[in-house]
């Protein structure tokens, strides 16, 4: 039987907030550390920002706007 799945304008899943306690809860502080998140479009696009945030590193995100279909799309560790 088909299985619905939420669309691009779902709610953020509650899995995701804890996640980001679950890795903020376990990772050192980043005071001091300046940092570029190149998110290439990908899942991690508003989780990494937030940690990396929460963990006090000064961030510059790049490539955080996926739509399901730009993953990697020049962007990301595999774009040359």
């Amino acid at each position: 039987a088909p299985v619905s799945l939420p669309g691009p304008d779902a709610p953020p899943l509650a899995a995701a907030d804890d996640y980001v306690r679950h890795l903020v809860d376990t990772n050192e502080q980043l005071e001091g550390l300046r940092v570029v998140l190149d998110c290439a479009n990908g899942a991690m696009s508003a989780v990494a920002p937030e940690v990396f945030r929460t963990l006090g590193a000064q961030i510059e995100v790049i490539h955080a706007s996926p739509s399901g279909r730009n993953i990697n799309d020049q962007c990301g560790a595999t774009h040359t």
